[in-house]
């Protein structure tokens, strides 16, 4: 039986979506980059975040770097069980009292609401000495000082976009690492609730998390 117009259509998109894979692969390979895993951030529609899982090499592609000043220790890892998702992510470990931070700057629109999301861990020891602080234009979305050790935890927060926003991760960790994954920034779908930013220090562990999706 002769195949319908409509099944040749479909057809069609099929193929040329396989080419279009393909042709990424390719791609990809003749840059020298490896394929990476599948992440979490990569998968959320209407991600702002460039290089969301820092699976780009080199290290902190599409993000702005500034070291301490002394002590500076921060890069990405491929170390498995530092990893929330996918090959890579950020490990923050500065050993003196000033932070390490990177920078994004997120091209949003003005008065809309969006999802701000992350995954964060810390395998301090038993006597900490660190921090680590998320921020939104300057205020503070979380702030972490000498918190004891715990695993992979998603941190969801609401917020207004202005046109041009930038969100920045600062911390320090001796002797261990904060580890950072899977960051998105996204319109936040099901209408606009406002939330403002709490001073630092107000979010404890597991705290800040909204139904924002």
């Amino acid at each position: 039986m002769a195949r319908t117009r409509s099944w040749l259509v479909n057809e069609t998109i099929v193929l040329t979506a396989i080419v279009v894979g393909v042709g990424a692969i390719v791609s990809g390979l003749g840059s020298g980059s490896a394929l990476a895993a599948p992440t979490i951030c990569d998968a959320i529609a209407g991600n702002l975040v460039q290089n969301c899982s820092f699976e780009i090499q080199p290290p902190f592609t599409n993000w702005t770097t500034i070291p301490a000043a002394i002590g500076s220790d921060f890069d990405v890892t491929s170390n498995a069980s530092s990893v929330n998702s996918g090959t890579y992510a950020a490990e923050f470990g500065a050993v003196g009292v000033l932070d390490d931070t990177i920078t994004q700057s997120l091209a949003t629109t003005f008065g809309s609401q969006y999802t701000v999301k992350f995954w964060l861990a810390n395998n301090g020891g038993n006597v900490p000495d660190n921090d680590f602080k998320a921020l939104w234009n300057a205020i503070p979305l979380l702030n972490f000082v000498n918190d004891v050790s715990f695993a992979y935890t998603e941190y969801t927060f609401s917020e207004i976009g202005t046109g041009s926003d930038l969100l920045t991760f600062a911390g320090r960790n001796h002797p261990s690492f904060y580890y950072l994954d899977d960051v998105s920034g996204h319109p936040c779908r099901g209408g606009s609730r406002a939330r403002h930013s709490p001073p630092p220090g107000f979010w404890p562990r597991g705290a800040g998390r909204v139904a924002a999706a």
